[in-house]
């Protein structure tokens, strides 16, 4: 697919020709967080956060997608979020 990212909104999910890390430069670091190579998201539309047996976390986000955030995401999610 190149440089398109998918974008999931309230109104449905849409293509733009843009990579995630210029998307993640644009929007501002509070609410957005960046879980791995494939995804960022809105820290305000987590539904429910569950400890993986590795030790890392998945997200579920209110539209029920779910996430699993990179070891090293894990570690900066929790320092973020003092967990």
């Amino acid at each position: 697919m190149g440089n398109y990212t998918r974008l999931h909104t309230e109104n449905g999910a849409v293509s733009v020709y843009r990579t995630l890390a210029n998307i993640a430069e644009r929007l501002p670091k509070e609410p957005f967080f960046r879980a791995n190579r494939s995804w960022l998201f809105n820290i305000n539309n987590i539904a429910e956060l569950e400890q993986e047996s590795g030790g890392t976390l998945e997200v579920r986000l209110q539209n029920n997608l779910q996430i699993a955030l990179s070891r090293n995401q894990t570690t900066a999610f929790k320092q973020r979020y003092k967990l």
